[in-house]
Order: structure tokens, then sequence, then C-alpha cells
């Protein structure tokens, strides 16, 4: 499914689904629709938001799903995000107008500052591979959760798959985005096609986990 543009062109005010008291603007409520299916999902898993818990986000544009984790799935104040994002978007945002596009970096910091959270989040602002790999020669803590929703190339998606899940704890619980996404006719230009690669090299280290909407899940079993 293409990703929805909002409902009106003003920004979106979505304090009346986030749990928290601030009132964060948006352009784009892309991800309004997890917020009913995903607390279910950890739920399942296990997820415990008041323990230490740590983060990764790969894609985060004006950081709508960043603060809804920071507010319901990272409450310790030990728990820990860290976010990757150039804010200059890509082919899936063509469809977003170029003066949205310019404001994206500050719309993000903003939003994050007015959950009170800054401090819990590190904002790595470069190519996903870059990142991952930055994260990767530190020796990084490994991440007890992965968002997977930066570029939609299957190139990309399979390389922020592979890195990705050498930072994926045992256990951990992976989320890729828009598997389903119809948004491009050349499947090259799709997370699906380096979803499914990815699932079947890695199919006797993880474990599919069902979820009710167009996204693929795993945990990661080894």
């Amino acid at each position: 499914m293409a990703k929805r543009l909002a409902k009106r062109e003003t920004k979106v005010t979505v304090g009346r689904w986030a749990d928290n008291i601030f009132r964060m603007e948006f352009t784009r409520d892309w991800f309004v629709e997890y917020m009913e299916i995903w607390p279910e999902v950890f739920r399942r898993h296990g997820w415990d938001a008041n323990a230490p818990k740590s983060i990764l986000e790969i894609g985060c544009f004006e950081g709508l799903s960043t603060c809804w984790m920071l507010n319901n799935l990272l409450k310790h104040p030990d728990s820990r995000m860290v976010c990757l994002d150039t804010f200059q978007g890509g082919r899936e945002h063509v469809s977003v107008a170029a003066d949205i596009m310019t404001q994206v970096r500050e719309t993000f910091f903003g939003n994050v500052e007015k959950t009170g959270r800054v401090d819990a989040v590190r904002v790595l602002e470069e190519r996903s591979d870059t990142g991952l790999l930055r994260l990767l020669r530190e020796n990084h803590d490994p991440f007890d959760f992965v968002y997977v929703d930066g570029s939609h190339l299957s190139t990309d998606v399979l390389v922020d798959l592979v890195l990705s899940f050498r930072l994926l704890n045992v256990g951990g619980l992976c989320i890729c985005d828009d598997y389903l996404w119809e948004g491009q006719l050349d499947p090259r230009q799709t997370p699906k096609m380096a979803i499914d690669a990815f699932t079947s090299i890695f199919s006797e280290q993880i474990q599919f986990v069902p979820v009710i909407n167009t996204q693929f899940a795993f945990n990661r079993t080894r």
C-alpha cells in the first residue's frame, strides 16, 4: 500500500493519538495506523516499557514514529534510541512538497524536544549504511528493537537488514515498513524483494511475527 498523505494539507496534530500531553506537529500521518496495532505486537513480544530498552530506527522523517516509541516503548530513564536519517528524503518522498522536505530536519528535532526525551536520542545524520557501519565499528551494544523504514530501494533495504541484524539482540524484534508497498511498479524499487531475500538467507536465525498490516516482522532467534 502506498504511504498515505495526511487527510488535510495543513499540519496534522497527533496529540489525541499519542499517550502524552504534548502536541506535536506533523505533515504526514504515515505511522498513525500502527499506533493501534503495535501495542499488541509488543505485548505478545513481552516488551517491558518500564525496563531499560534500546531501539534503532532507520528512517525517521518528521519523528512521528520516533516520538511514539519514546512515549510508549522507552519509559525507563536509562532507555536509549538511535535514529538514522539524512533528512533529505528519497524516491518514496516524491509526493512530498519541496518546502516541507526542507523543514523535515527542523520538524523532527522540534517534535523530539517536545517529548522531553532529547537526551535519550542519538541522531546520525548520514546514509543508513554509513551509520550502521559506524555503530558496528563502535561495537555498539545490541538493540532490543530495530525499525527499518529508510530507503525503499531493494538494494538499500537489503543492506539495512543485513547490517542492522548484526546490531539486533538475540531475542530482539525487527519490523520492516511497507512490505506490501505498491508505490512502484518495479519490484526493485520496493522493500519486499529485499525482505524476501533476507528472510530466505537468514531463515534459520529468525522467526516470523504476524502483524495485521502492510509491515513485516521477525524475532532474531540466534
